[in-house]
């Protein structure tokens, strides 16, 4: 019996939108509206309708679920949470950075296949000089089904079990400046080669390359986040791993949203 899913990757410049079918993605739906993610639900209607299919059909809909623009993923979220209210369509969450790394490696492995073994390092913008960071280590020779499954086993607390020879999660997900951030990757990897992309790069390009120099590898193609796509490979490989159904997604932010509540101005003393 096949398994239809959709998955969703919707930031605050634009959606898009995957259906697949067991592993083979069916179509992809682009909509560079702005207002993107508002328009999710009339999205995914017209998609099942282009291959007469119903919500009924679907095994789960998954989207990234963090970190990233705080308006935009609660949007996503809560519009998911409401579908997933109904108890009629599983949800799966999907972590951002590690499916942004996944794709990195899966890009570099295929542009790079001298490469034994590098670190492939996602940044995304968190605002305000801040970034999302991680870092994982990559074998080339494995394959992107066999890092996804990898991937999804690691976690900060269990970095020093890993066996050299799998996909690592060297580093927790986290936010720090952007300074800071980059000074950690470079501490923690030394002189190995890195891959690194997200829309962190493009803003903080010239800190980038020369903290790493020659080490750093020049992505292929410049990722803003993980594709659609990516997100429902890596969705699939979770639900294959335990397919008990979820029917509420909880946002990875990473940071405090503190920051964006403004504070009122300070009265002058009498």
């Amino acid at each position: 019996m096949s398994t239809y899913f959709i998955s969703i990757q919707a930031t605050h410049q634009h959606a898009q939108l995957a259906l697949f079918q067991d592993t083979t993605c069916l179509e992809v739906f682009h909509d560079k509206d702005r207002k993107a993610s508002s328009h999710l639900i009339n999205h995914i209607n017209a998609l099942l309708g282009n291959h007469g299919i119903t919500k009924k059909d679907l095994a789960f809909i998954a989207a990234d679920k963090g970190p990233g623009a705080f308006t935009s993923l609660r949007v996503t979220i809560a519009l998911l949470n409401g579908i997933g209210y109904t108890r009629t369509t599983p949800l799966i969450g999907v972590d951002g950075l590690a499916a942004l790394a996944c794709q990195m490696a899966d890009s570099a492995g295929q542009h790079m296949p001298a490469l034994q073994s590098f670190y492939s390092a996602p940044l995304l913008n968190a605002y305000n000089g801040d970034v999302y960071y991680g870092l994982y280590r990559v074998d080339a020779h494995v394959s992107f089904e066999t890092a996804l499954t990898s991937f999804l086993r690691t976690s900060a607390t269990e970095v020093a079990d890993r066996s050299p020879e799998a996909q690592q999660q060297v580093l927790p997900n986290g936010c720090l400046a952007s300074t800071a951030a980059i000074a950690l990757l470079k501490e923690t990897i030394q002189d190995q080669p890195v891959v690194i992309n997200g829309n962190g790069l493009e803003l903080h390009q010239e800190l980038i390359a020369s903290t790493f120099g020659t080490q750093l590898i020049v992505p292929a193609e410049v990722y803003q986040t993980a594709s659609a796509v990516t997100i429902g490979r890596l969705a699939y490989q979770q639900f294959l791993a335990d397919s008990t159904p979820c029917y509420q997604l909880e946002p990875q932010y990473l940071k405090s949203q503190y920051f964006t509540i403004k504070q009122p101005p300070l009265s002058n003393a009498q």
